[in-house]
Formats: structure tokens, C-alpha cells, sequence
């Protein structure tokens, strides 16, 4: 598995002062998407919606709204052929509905 294509900005194109250490969303070569973000798996647990669960292998991680919105624009919104376009679409409804509106 390799990296292909960072989603968004670069953590420095963003404003970070932090050498570069930022949130982050990347395309994986097996169409997932790897997140660098900060684990707040202990403080959210608890208060996940009733539907929602997590896996013993499994974090949640929180990344910024500009991280998010930065990628936004590299996420296509129809995917022709790809094996990842559940997951793709999935992340597509996360990204408009942390937007608080439909992307048109």
C-alpha cells in the first residue's frame, strides 16, 4: 500500500507554524484514505450517537474544519470505475455534512 495524493492543501499551504506538522488526508493506493489527525478516541467514545460503533482497531480522530474543507474540492463526486467508491462516497457525505450544506 503507498501513498498517491495528498487531499487538500499542504499542512504549510494552510497556515500551519508548526514545521508542517498538521492534520492531513491522503488517497491510498488501495482507494482508502489515511487521516492524520489527533486521537480524541478516549474523550468521544461516550458520546457517539447510538448507531455509531467502534472497532477494538479503530480510533477516532479529529482533524480541523479547514483540513476538511481543503480537500473538499479533491474529492470527486462521481467516481466512474474504482473498488473504493462506497468508501469515497461515504466520505463525500462527511465532508457536506460537516459543511452544514450540499455541495452543488
Amino acid at each position: 500500500m503507498e501513498f498517491v495524493r495528498r487531499l487538500g492543501r499542504t499542512p504549510q499551504e494552510r497556515g500551519s507554524l508548526n514545521n508542517g506538522t498538521c492534520p492531513d488526508i491522503f488517497e491510498l493506493s488501495d482507494g482508502r484514505f489515511a487521516i492524520i489527525g489527533t486521537d480524541l478516541t478516549e474523550d468521544l467514545e461516550g458520546k457517539l450517537p447510538p448507531d455509531a460503533r467502534r472497532a477494538d482497531y479503530e480510533r477516532i480522530v479529529v482533524i480541523t474544519r479547514e483540513t476538511l474543507v481543503s480537500a473538499k474540492e479533491d474529492i470527486p463526486r462521481v467516481a466512474t470505475v474504482s473498488r473504493s467508491l462506497g468508501r469515497m462516497l461515504t466520505l463525500v457525505q462527511l465532508c457536506r455534512a460537516m459543511l452544514g450544506r450540499t455541495a452543488r
